[in-house]
């Protein structure tokens, strides 16, 4: 929910579009957004880079984007940082769909009566 409140699954689908159209890998990338080569992109990089995937966003968007990608709190988004928010941003692409098909057998079951909670429906360990 955070992903998309702050706008990260719109740039991240941008990104991966720009990645898949120019064969580029996440380092590849990185290097062009990271416009000065210091091994960190800031919030400007970061706006020019998506505006050149066509996300016209606001300074203060774009400043949520780099709090939502920066794991470590530097207030810069590092290659390793990007490459995790792409990562987990394809996973959840994936399993959005696959998950789609599952549940297009079984519209009728109501969940919640086999399952007491939302580690019981996916499975996870409390």
């Amino acid at each position: 929910r955070h992903a998309t409140a702050c706008g990260a699954t719109t740039a991240l689908s941008a990104m991966e579009k720009m990645m898949r159209k120019n064969c580029m890998r996440v380092v590849d990338m990185y290097a062009k957004i990271d416009a000065d080569g210091d091994g960190a992109v800031d919030a400007s990089e970061l706006r020019k880079a998506l505006k050149k995937c066509g996300l016209y966003l606001s300074k203060a968007d774009v400043r949520g984007l780099v709090r939502f990608f920066d794991v470590d709190g530097d207030g810069l988004v590092e290659c390793e940082e990007l490459e995790s928010a792409i990562k987990s941003f394809r996973r959840f692409s994936w399993q959005k769909d696959e998950i789609a098909v599952l549940l297009r057998g079984v519209k009728s079951i109501n969940i919640c009566e086999r399952c007491e909670s939302a580690e019981d429906v996916f499975g996870l360990k409390k």
